[in-house]
């Protein structure tokens, strides 16, 4: 009689944000007019439990920890911006947790 094998996986079910990189946009004058959004990508993630070395450590960078979410294990670059329930977020860490997941430190931007 076989044994059944248990694989133990990560499922990323809380959601799925939209990531963007911001290209500057110019008037005829040479004029930066705003910033224009390109699409690179969508992830699933789960929300993750932010601790207090969280907090101190957005504190030291001048930032505000408005919320952290783990992802699939991917090359993220942190100049990207995040739309998370048509809000906007800057990643200001990603942080590899293991071989197989990201963290992500977002603060709450306006664009």
């Amino acid at each position: 009689m076989p044994l059944a094998i248990m694989v133990k996986h990560q499922t990323y079910n809380d959601g799925v944000l939209k990531y963007y990189s911001l290209t500057p946009k110019y008037n005829a004058s040479k004029k930066k007019i705003g910033d224009d959004k390109i699409y690179k990508g969508k992830l699933n993630y789960e929300l993750a439990y932010k601790r207090q070395q969280d907090y101190d450590f957005a504190e030291s960078k001048s930032k505000k920890l408005d919320m952290k979410v783990k992802t699939p294990k991917i090359v993220f670059n942190t100049d990207y911006i995040i739309e998370l329930n048509n809000e906007f977020y800057e990643c200001y860490l990603c942080e590899d947790s293991d071989k197989f997941s990201n963290y992500l430190y977002l603060s709450k931007v306006t664009l």
